[in-house]
């Protein structure tokens, strides 16, 4: 079985901010959130975990409490969004942005989603 846990809440994640490769710690409330999420896994035996290098990943997987073995991957990390880090998602057509079949280029826009799923597609073989 595979299990898949997203980092818990950022400030920006509470104000709708884009992220992208942006190191954003955990706030209070993703602490808790990881927390809580160890007390549901707590009975499960992991082989092995993966994980991204950024900073809210790594404290989420802190939280979890788990002395299982940890590969952080820089294959993991989030999508770099070039200019739309750091930018309220109210300021753009945020529906538009994540539209795959679109495939709108965006000058300074970071990856574009084909190659963002191809990555995605590498790391899980």
């Amino acid at each position: 079985m595979i299990y898949l846990i997203r980092h818990g809440e950022t400030d920006w994640n509470k104000s709708k901010v884009m992220q992208g490769q942006t190191d954003i710690p955990l706030n209070s409330n993703g602490i808790e959130q990881a927390k809580q999420i160890s007390q549901k896994l707590k009975d499960v035996k992991f082989d092995i975990i993966f994980c991204s290098p950024l900073l809210r990943t790594r404290q989420t997987f802190e939280n979890l409490g788990r002395t299982e073995k940890v590969i952080f991957d820089d294959r993991l990390k989030e999508r770099n969004y070039g200019k739309f880090e750091k930018t309220p998602k109210s300021s753009f057509d945020y529906n538009e942005f994540w539209n795959y079949s679109l495939n709108k280029k965006y000058e300074g826009g970071g990856r574009g989603l084909p190659g963002f799923f191809c990555k995605s597609f590498f790391v899980a073989e």
